[in-house]
């Protein structure tokens, strides 16, 4: 249990918080403004470089989980054939990118904050940010509620994007996690039952 909060809880509930505040100090540092030319090629670039970045970040935090339970599931092992369940899961993520990927995309993009180009720039970096060092420790954030947290931070009305992230980590915390541990516990039974 110890193991479980300090390194499975506590990171999913922090992060979105660190990521808020992040995105706030990103905004309060950067006060100067954004360019008046809104479409500058510099700062279109710096928009891209700041999604890139997050993709990124999602990447080197979610790919190690799935290869994880790969090895796990169909290896038996926690040692043996890492990288073929790298390959493999890197395969499927290209795979699911092709094929419902533009879906996922436009759910994000009708359900996100409405941000100026400088705040997704900011959102995007402290996003990254926060991902990118959470892999590098092993921390098991949740990429999207980072991703909510730090837009929060970024955004000009920030109680109601704050409001708004908050009633979705709940969900995701009441009805995803016990759902998870429920099916995990039937998995583990019918398992049991059927191979020994």
């Amino acid at each position: 249990w110890d193991f479980l909060v300090s390194r499975i809880l506590l990171p999913l509930a922090a992060g979105p918080f660190a990521a808020l505040i992040g995105a706030y100090l990103l905004s309060r540092l950067a006060r100067r403004g954004t360019p008046g030319e809104d479409s500058s090629k510099r700062f279109r670039i710096t928009d891209w470089g700041s999604a890139a970045a997050v993709a990124y970040g999602r990447g080197v935090n979610d790919a190690p989980k799935m290869a994880a339970l790969g090895v796990f599931f169909i290896f038996g092992t926690t040692e043996e054939a890492t990288l073929i369940s790298y390959l493999i899961v890197g395969m499927a993520v290209v795979a699911g990118s092709l094929v419902w990927g533009d879906r996922v995309a436009k759910t994000l993009v009708g359900r996100a904050a409405p941000l100026d180009r400088g705040q997704r720039v900011k959102a995007g970096a402290a996003t990254a940010a926060l991902l990118s060092a959470g892999a590098f420790f092993g921390d098991p954030f949740s990429a999207t509620q980072i991703s909510q947290g730090a837009t929060a931070g970024a955004g000009k009305s920030k109680w109601g994007i704050l409001r708004s992230s908050l009633r979705s980590m709940a969900l995701a915390w009441l009805v995803t996690l016990p759902a998870a541990g429920i099916l995990a516990i039937a998995i583990s039974y019918f398992g049991a039952r059927f191979w020994s």
